[in-house]
């Protein structure tokens, strides 16, 4: 959880109108720091975990793209075997 707590910032003044972005928030600048710092330590630990995923992937991810430029359409049998064939020749785990 964030540091921040289980908050919400919306604003209470959610009237239909145009103006509403030029309304100030509900909250101070150094609230509103806390908030951008908070929303980019999400970022970067999706990011982060996303790339991990990717890297660990590699040789699957690359089977795969190599059987739809070889094919365009890969039919669910096909992607489970690939998914299923490793250079190490064991199954992957996800």
């Amino acid at each position: 959880m964030s540091p921040l707590g289980p908050v919400s910032f919306e604003s209470k003044d959610t009237g239909p109108w145009i103006a509403r972005e030029i309304n100030e928030p509900g909250y101070s600048q150094e609230m509103a720091a806390k908030i951008d710092t908070e929303v980019k330590n999400f970022v970067d630990s999706a990011y982060a975990k996303a790339k991990s995923v990717l890297s660990d992937k590699r040789g699957t991810l690359d089977r795969i793209a190599e059987k739809l430029l070889e094919k365009e359409t890969v039919e669910k049998e096909e992607y489970e075997e690939i998914l299923k064939i490793r250079t190490d020749g064991l199954a992957d785990s996800s």
